[in-house]
């Protein structure tokens, strides 16, 4: 390309106003227009008339990728599975937004389509300070786009690999910015099933805005080829999530997962904040869901002593194994992590006394089968579940350490209280041996006139008066 196709190129997408483009043409002798664009390039770039992403584009002849509809392309933010992340900039309005473009394998059929823009509609209509709003969707030359709103900075994520665990009033104050956004969205009827800290974006003013809320389980489900006849957003068999951060009941199926399945992964987040890995560990995706479901729940405080007691049974309970030994509800999170923060005697009651009760050894094994008589996962669930387990139908939940810790000092007290029982009893015995002793001696010392005159008075023997009562209705 020489520089009068590259400003060609800004002429076609509109890049520049056109009498600017015209000016800039005719200060350029014809040798210039016929040589590289590199310094023109350079220059503009310079004044700020185009992005250094927006050049290498033109250059590489891809000018058209730059616009979507009304969105100028202006920087690329990142790139996944499901498509890449633009920084783009609304013509008119001049508002920057992030752009995600979906990759066209992932709505190459109508139903795709469809259910994508259901979706949409749905993270649309979401509007609270902790979460990312969608603005809005779209379609340019075959592929289909979502735009949202740009938050300056990173995600937690990248924080935490930059600069390391955060202080405990960080990572709490946090996670309670994400529970109150989800506390909002689970009003609204949607699930995450998502929740990470790379999922988390937190502003320069420290506000933190949830990704994606709403359009986890689409863009999953997207990448996914449909079952002929199928309709729904998730399939049976299909594991939506990332396995460090899911709950037990969700990795056994997706479409098993509420809002207790979030509260599951904001526990592990906080872990991962504080900490600064995930709670369970495993070389490959198999052995970190068997993990989650059954290995101890690992204590904060055993990795970092400056965690307040009541936070770590807090915490412990919000990654309970199974959802009913979870709280019940995200606004129930989001108080306690209120009166946490704020140090008041009403966290003491809120969760320091919290009941952190012990699943029984078949415990989550019965949760799991209960969810497959209700989802009519039927015999391919119970397949699923013995590969999960490695050959074994039971996933046993071993109790937690406060758990064990609780029984631990059962039965100390119970000890102690046969240890008492014991010495009373002894103390009993040893008062009435000497009693009898002493009326023993007391026996011997009397005369023989009193001996005879007390047998005397000794009644008759039980057998002779047996042998003289008068038969039962005689």
């Amino acid at each position: 390309m020489n520089t009068r196709e590259f400003i060609a190129s800004m002429a076609e997408q509109n890049l520049l106003p056109m009498e600017e483009l015209a000016k800039m043409q005719r200060h350029l002798t014809p040798e210039q227009l016929e040589s590289t664009p590199n310094t023109l390039a350079r220059e503009l770039i310079r004044r700020g008339k185009i992005t250094r992403f927006q050049a290498v584009q033109i250059i590489q002849g891809h000018s058209r990728s730059l616009t979507f509809g009304e969105y100028l392309v202006l920087d690329k933010i990142g790139e996944g599975a499901m498509g890449q992340v633009y920084k783009a900039e609304h013509r008119r309005m001049k508002r920057i937004v992030a752009l995600k473009v979906l990759p066209s394998q992932a709505t190459s059929s109508e139903v795709h389509v469809n259910r994508f823009y259901k979706e949409v509609e749905l993270a649309a209509r979401l509007a609270h300070p902790n979460i990312v709003t969608a603005y809005d969707a779209g379609e340019s030359r075959g592929l289909h786009y979502l735009v949202m709103e740009y938050v300056e900075g990173g995600t937690l994520s990248d924080h935490i690999k930059a600069h390391g665990p955060l202080t405990v009033d960080q990572a709490m104050n946090c996670v309670l910015q994400a529970a109150r956004g989800l506390d909002y969205a689970h009003g609204e009827g949607i699930i995450h099933r998502d929740i990470k800290p790379a999922n988390l974006m937190v502003n320069p003013r420290g506000v933190v805005k949830i990704l994606d809320l709403g359009l986890a389980r689409v863009e999953h489900s997207l990448s996914v080829p449909l079952a002929a006849g199928c309709t729904e957003l998730t399939t049976s068999g299909q594991v939506l999530g990332t396995v460090d951060y899911m709950a037990p009941e969700q990795s056994y199926d997706s479409r098993t997962a509420d809002h207790r399945s979030d509260i599951y992964s904001l526990g592990c987040t906080l872990y991962r904040l504080l900490i600064g890995h995930s709670p369970y560990a495993g070389e490959t995706m198999m052995q970190k869901m068997i993990a989650h479901r059954e290995q101890p729940v690992p204590a904060l405080r055993a990795q970092r002593g400056d965690v307040p007691p009541a936070l770590d049974l807090f915490y412990q309970r919000m990654i309970a194994k199974l959802p009913d030994h979870r709280p019940q509800s995200m606004r129930e999170v989001v108080h306690a992590l209120e009166s946490l923060m704020a140090g008041t005697s009403e966290a003491e009651s809120t969760v320091t006394h919290i009941e952190i009760p012990a699943p029984d050894d078949d415990g989550l094994d019965s949760f799991l089968q209960r969810i497959a008589g209700s989802s009519g996962i039927g015999k391919a669930a119970s397949n699923t579940e013995t590969v999960m387990s490695g050959g074994s139908n039971t996933f046993r939940s071993p109790p937690s350490s406060i758990t064990v810790a609780r029984l631990r000092r059962k039965r100390t007290q119970a000890a102690a209280g046969w240890l008492i029982a014991a010495a009373a009893g002894a103390a009993i015995m040893l008062g009435l041996g000497s009693w009898l002793s002493g009326r023993a001696q007391r026996d011997a010392e009397k005369t023989p006139v009193e001996t005879k005159s007390a047998q005397k008075k000794t009644p008759k023997s039980p057998a002779r008066a047996v042998k003289r009562r008068r038969p039962i209705g005689g």
